[in-house]
């Protein structure tokens, strides 16, 4: 099995679990913005791993733009971010964001994992600090609640330097990655 770990990493949390991955799987790595569509012919497993940045995730233009490369191979998305991925509505968030990006079809044979980043406000860009305040004033005025989980996972860190990075977090991708069978 000749895996692919690509990822598209901000603060290096999603870099993080790519290289963990990518050692266990003995795959080889690259930045997403270092990746061309020819390299995919040479994989059996393509696993791409980036943020959730305003309803986009890194990695999944490739993915539709090689499609037909990419129908015999076992594709795998994994997720960083501050949602508790053990929260069900977490994780169903992700998952419709990515069914509204991908074709059904293609939607099918991607296995998707959510995992726990962290956030450190001394590497904060300037915009991504605005955009927490931003949402930090909007959770109070609307009520925290009227965000689901996300928003209580949210308003839980704010201000804070969190660390949810574990190892341990990418054992249910390698399990699968193992498996001998595809998704479907």
């Amino acid at each position: 099995m000749k895996v692919l770990v690509m990822y598209y990493s901000v603060y290096g949390t999603t870099k993080q679990y790519a290289e963990w991955i990518a050692e266990e799987l003995n795959g080889d790595i690259f930045d997403i913005k270092d990746v061309k569509s020819e390299i995919f012919t040479d994989y059996d497993v393509i696993i791409s791993g980036s943020g959730v940045y305003g309803g986009d995730i890194k990695g999944i233009s490739l993915f539709l733009k090689n499609q037909e490369s990419l129908k015999d191979k076992k594709l795998v998305i994994f997720t960083c971010g501050i949602a508790d991925p053990d929260k069900a509505e977490n994780v169903d968030n992700v998952n419709k964001t990515i069914a509204q990006i991908v074709p059904e079809d293609m939607y099918r044979r991607i296995k998707v994992f959510c995992l726990r980043g962290g956030v450190s406000l001394k590497k904060l860009s300037f915009l991504h600090k605005t955009g927490m305040r931003v949402l930090w004033l909007i959770l109070k005025i609307f009520g925290v609640e009227r965000f689901g989980e996300h928003g209580k996972d949210f308003a839980e860190i704010y201000g804070k330097d969190v660390d949810f990075v574990e190892k341990k977090n990418i054992e249910p991708i390698l399990e699968f990655c193992r498996m001998k069978k595809a998704l479907h």
